[in-house]
């Protein structure tokens, strides 16, 4: 579930986004898609490997923590 949390988080989308996806939730993501930052940042998380992976969600849970 944290895993999810975090993508939900990531693309600006609710958790329900990725079980029911709504229209509202569709523009979110596709929003999020079309700014350079998240296309970078998607092009180079494709490149690690699934512990690479794990760090940078933990790190983005951890920024999400930081803002609350």
């Amino acid at each position: 579930m944290r895993v999810v949390q975090a993508l939900a988080d990531f693309f600006g989308v609710s958790v329900d986004y990725f079980s029911a996806p709504d229209e509202q939730g569709k523009l979110g993501a596709e929003r999020n898609l079309d700014d350079p930052l998240v296309a970078q940042i998607c092009e180079k998380y494709s490149q690690l490997d699934e512990q690479g992976k794990r760090v940078i969600l933990n790190l983005i849970d951890y920024l999400i923590k930081l803002k609350s």
